[in-house]
């Protein structure tokens, strides 16, 4: 099967980019023939060996533009790549240029996965822009007066706040319904794209993986625990929650924040304010083998996003490494967390109940690794590399011999 991936951003930067990089691995791994489009490249490039899997790789700078003066000429540059490549599955991920779409469309074959809200949402992560409160409301008028007007540019770096147009979102949520199969990583994301007026057999739900694996046991007595936060530090990863919740644990720990963002300077002034700054260590960005050796030593991974979440991967990767997670509930969490067994969810912005779930793993090493085989087993049984390539390859084979997929959302055992 021939497989062309389409991501505004090739490289390392997020869960997003790194789920590219995984799947072209995995098809490649698989027999598959892999080509790549992509928007810009991270600055965090891939190991030596990967790019090297690509039958092709192409730029199109306007994937996430709406429209652009180049429209014409980036659609012709696109159909040049589909002849010359000959994709039978198209597998994208977060295309907003609206000619671009439309020729994807036509040309057929196209699965666009969502990890995220960016297409129920003008501001991409459905919380409002002054409050910062969860939004649960369509897209519509009721936007603008939330501020959700405007948004920050994370396809390309260091250009600000940009303007949301509401007509030319509709329009595009109009095109992608047109689109007859979409997948998503959770529960919550069906639902959300279902409230906008997509059908529910049009979305399949596939869940996510994890690459890292399982590491052998290390003993840890002896040493003061660490709690972990790791992901992209801006205003609705929560890094200021978690550090105003950990100013109130008296269990003697360590905190180390591994990312890194332009909400970064914030949160360390808050740790020196709250007096934490001799406890919270900001590590920076790892690699994902600094992930896992970080992981081994951690004492438990906490989640204190207060947008909703579309999956949250960091925490079936804390799981595989029989690590208990602590999150606020929102978004797509609860298809893998589940309060009491592996973990415990916290209502979003409460960083009172936050400090005492947090204090009771600390003060219960027992239960807190109990929680910790829970979630091994949850995620070995439930969220697989092999069971989510499955899935794809399922759908991908319908979608090849002009079927559609008609699969319910994919249901957590727990």
């Amino acid at each position: 099967m021939n497989i062309l991936l389409i991501t505004p951003i090739w490289g390392y930067e997020g869960g997003t980019e790194q789920y590219i990089v995984d799947c072209l691995q995995e098809f490649t791994r698989m027999g598959h023939a892999c080509s790549l489009v992509y928007g810009r490249k991270s600055t965090k490039p891939v190991e030596q060996g990967i790019a090297e899997l690509l039958h092709g790789a192409y730029q199109i700078s306007t994937l996430s533009q709406f429209e652009s003066a180049e429209d014409a000429l980036e659609v012709g540059r696109l159909n040049t790549i589909l002849e010359g490549e000959r994709p039978d599955v198209i597998f994208m991920s977060r295309v907003r240029n609206y000619a671009l779409l439309s020729r994807l469309r036509d040309y057929g074959g196209l699965v666009p996965m969502s990890h995220d809200n960016w297409l129920v949402c003008m501001r991409m992560c459905n919380t409002t822009y002054f409050r910062r409160t969860i939004c649960t409301h369509n897209m519509g008028c009721r936007c603008l007066l939330h501020g959700c007007f405007v948004r920050t540019n994370h396809d390309n770096a260091g250009s600000g706040l940009i303007y949301n147009s509401l007509p030319k979102h509709r329009m595009l949520l109009s095109l992608y319904k047109s689109i007859g199969v979409h997948v998503v990583a959770s529960n919550y994301v069906k639902q959300r794209m279902i409230q906008h007026g997509f059908q529910s057999e049009q979305v399949t739900v596939v869940g996510c993986f994890t690459n890292l694996k399982p590491p052998p046991a290390v003993a840890l007595n002896g040493q003061r625990p660490i709690i972990s936060f790791m992901g992209r530090i801006d205003r609705y990863k929560g890094v200021d929650y978690l550090m105003r919740a950990l100013a109130h644990v008296s269990t003697p720990f360590r905190c180390s924040v591994i990312g890194d963002g332009d909400y970064l300077p914030y949160c360390k002034k808050l740790a020196h304010k709250l007096g934490m700054s001799d406890v919270v260590d900001f590590v920076g960005w790892l690699s994902r083998q600094e992930i896992a050796a970080h992981l081994r030593a951690v004492s438990m991974v906490i989640v204190p996003s207060i947008l909703p979440e579309a999956f949250g991967i960091v925490g079936i990767e804390a799981m595989m490494y029989s690590k208990p997670v602590v999150a606020f509930d929102a978004g797509g969490i609860s298809d893998w967390l589940k309060d009491g067994k592996n973990g415990y969810l916290v209502p979003v912005k409460n960083t009172t109940l936050l400090a005492e779930k947090i204090e009771a793993l600390l003060r219960d090493p027992q239960t807190a690794a109990n929680m910790g085989v829970e979630g091994y087993r949850l995620v070995t049984c439930n969220f697989s590399k092999k069971q989510h390539f499955e899935r794809l390859l399922t759908i991908f084979g319908k979608v090849v011999a002009g079927k559609g997929c008609n699969k319910h959302a994919f249901k957590i055992v727990a």
